[in-house]
């Protein structure tokens, strides 16, 4: 596998599996990934629900 680019803002694949799996709670780390354009919707619907609890 190859990098062809990086996030400008540094989110990487890494991250939303922390989040979704490990760091559920950290709502800066939640906002930052949801801020990400190219996100598959339902992934960013599923963070998004977690920022309302």
């Amino acid at each position: 596998m190859t990098l062809i680019e990086s996030h400008p803002d540094g989110v990487t694949v890494d991250d939303v599996n922390e989040v979704r799996y490990h760091d559920r709670d950290n709502t800066a780390k939640i906002r930052r990934i949801v801020a990400v354009e190219p996100l598959a919707d339902g992934l960013k619907q599923t963070l998004n629900k977690r920022l309302q609890k």
